[in-house]
This record gives C-alpha cells, structure tokens and sequence, in this order.
C-alpha cells in the first residue's frame, strides 16, 4: 500500500475529520460519509472539480490510514514532520508491487486452464 500525504495545511486524519487514535472503525464511517458527499456522480456540475478532490483525497487517505504499515509509518513521519525518505518510499512502492504481483498470481492459481464448450 502506497503511503500518502496530505497538503501541508492538512493531515490525513483532518481529511477525514476523525482524530489521530481514531479506529478502523471510525475510519471507515468517516471515509463512506465524505464518499457519498463527495462522490463525482452525485455532485452538483458547478462544484464537481472541487468534490472530485475531496473524494480523492478521502480515498488515499482511508487507503493510507486503514493500513496497519503504511498508517505507522504515515504516523511517525507526521510526528517528525518528515514526507517520507526515498528508502521508504520505495519500500513502499515494492510491497504494493509484491501485493499485487500476489493478487495475480492467487487469480492465475484459481482459473481453470481449459474452458469446456457446450
């Protein structure tokens, strides 16, 4: 899971209004609230740009934060006031690729190789 940072002005737990100790939970509620506010689809022609924002950033921000690794690591960089270093970044990036290239291959494993025709 990538790890994702919100503007300076901003954290992720502010993003979606729940505090820093907040459960998965509360987590989660938060983040299908401010999806069914914010959705593209639902929002009003003058304001969708806006809301497309919000919603995007709920989602990395849910997907950040529910995250067990990428939450701690979102944590103490918060606390040091650091974005991250290059080292864990990619680290990140690696265990998102391993992840998938774990999806696929559990896909791969669970379709049958021959499809018998009627």
């Amino acid at each position: 899971m990538a790890v994702v940072y919100a503007p300076a002005r901003e954290t992720l737990y502010q993003v979606l209004g729940i505090a820093e100790n907040g459960t998965v939970s509360e987590m989660k509620k938060a983040y299908r609230e401010m999806a069914r506010k914010y959705h593209p689809d639902v929002s009003a022609p003058e304001m969708r740009e806006e809301h497309t924002r919000r919603f995007i950033m709920a989602r990395k921000a849910y997907q950040t934060l529910s995250d067990p690794q990428s939450r701690d690591l979102y944590d103490r960089n918060l606390a040091t006031g650091k974005q991250g270093t290059e080292e864990e970044r990619g680290y990140w990036w690696r265990i998102r690729w391993q992840a998938q290239l774990d999806e696929l291959q559990k896909r791969k494993q669970t379709v049958p190789t021959t499809m018998s025709r009627y």
